[in-house]
């Protein structure tokens, strides 16, 4: 897959957290912080990595579940109407092998709100919100399709790793 093609890709799952932003009102209230590629192999996931990296500041890598995730800041962001995303989170198969590859998920997290704010703001909406327990805490979900969600955390992913990796 070329650059260009990945960023295409991209932008399509964009317009779902554009409308979903603005359809509930949370301009403001929470963050872009990635996007989520999941591979659908191990040889994908090689592949995808080495076309990001050129186009990237710089990329972590750490063993999660048995299995490599990279996350890479983007040279230059994904520019939405709701903010920007500099981050991809690359996912390497599970070792099960039971992932399927694409866009799966952006994460974002509050700002100027508390996460239970923003919670009440999405319930207010009568938004199906799902809870799901990570080994460290909780995160909330919203399906925006069948194969993509909104993704509640409670800060940005490189603080998570300077806490908990560094």
């Amino acid at each position: 897959m070329k650059y260009e093609i990945f960023i295409e890709k991209a932008y399509e799952v964009v317009e779902q957290i554009e409308v979903f932003v603005h359809t509930n009102a949370l301009e403001g209230a929470v963050a872009l912080d990635h996007l989520c590629f999941k591979c659908a192999s191990h040889e994908e996931f090689e592949q995808v990595r080495a076309m990001l990296e050129p186009n990237s500041l710089y990329l972590y890598e750490s063993w999660i579940s048995s299995r490599l995730i990279a996350i890479l800041k983007l040279e230059k962001p994904i520019e939405t109407t709701v903010g920007v995303i500099t981050f991809i989170e690359l996912q390497d198969q599970k070792p099960a092998g039971t992932q399927k590859g694409g866009f799966a998920h952006v994460e974002a997290y509050p700002v100027g709100v508390s996460y239970k704010d923003v919670l009440e703001m999405l319930h207010a909406k009568d938004v199906t919100v799902v809870e799901d327990q990570t080994p460290h805490h909780p995160i909330h979900e919203v399906e925006l399709s069948p194969s993509f969600v909104f993704r509640l955390e409670q800060e940005p992913v490189i603080e998570k790793i300077k806490r908990d990796e560094l």
